[in-house]
C-alpha cells in the first residue's frame, strides 16, 4: 500500500495535496471539514502517484463520483498553523467533470454543493476566487496564515 506524501520535519507538517473544482450549474462541489470549514474534494498524493491520480482517487473515495481530470488551474503554497503547529502544503487544484447531474453518495466525507457567487468559505481563500474564474491559465498563489 502507497503511502501519503506526508511527513514530520522537526515540529512542523508538510504534505502533498491534489483537489478538484467539479461545477454543476452555479454550484461547486464541497467537502465540509470536522471543523465546520468547507474546501475542495481532494486529498494526499501518495508515493508513486501523480497529482492527476490522487485528485481521481480522492473523488472516489470521498464522494462516489468517479471525474475526469482537466487542466491544472492553480498551484497553491499554502502555510498556515494545525494544531498549534506550522503546517505547510503543496495543493494542486484540477479543474475536473463528471456525468450531468451528479449526486454525491457513499463517500468517507460530508460533500455539498455552494453557490459559487456565494462561496467565501473555502479553506486556502484562494479557492473562493477561483473557483469564480472561467480561465483554465494555471495560477500560482501563496497563503500564508500568521
Amino acid at each position: 500500500m502507497m503511502e501519503d506524501i506526508r511527513v514530520v520535519i522537526g515540529e512542523s507538517k508538510f504534505d502533498v495535496r491534489a483537489c478538484g473544482i467539479l461545477k454543476q450549474g452555479d454550484n461547486v462541489l464541497t467537502t465540509v471539514e470536522s471543523d465546520g470549514a468547507h474546501t475542495l474534494p481532494g486529498g494526499a498524493v501518495k508515493i508513486g502517484e501523480t497529482s492527476k491520480e490522487a485528485v481521481v482517487r480522492e473523488f472516489l473515495e470521498e464522494t462516489g463520483i468517479k471525474v475526469g481530470v482537466g487542466s491544472l488551474l492553480s498551484i497553491i503554497e499554502n502555510m498556515f498553523i494545525y494544531e498549534g503547529k506550522p503546517y505547510q502544503q503543496v495543493i494542486f487544484v484540477y479543474e475536473v467533470f463528471a456525468s450531468d447531474n451528479v449526486q454525491p453518495n457513499r463517500g468517507e466525507v460530508t460533500v455539498e454543493w455552494t453557490n459559487i457567487m456565494a462561496s467565501h468559505s473555502l479553506r486556502p481563500s484562494q479557492l473562493n476566487e477561483l473557483v469564480k474564474q472561467a480561465t483554465t491559465t494555471t495560477q500560482h498563489f501563496i497563503n500564508k496564515e500568521s
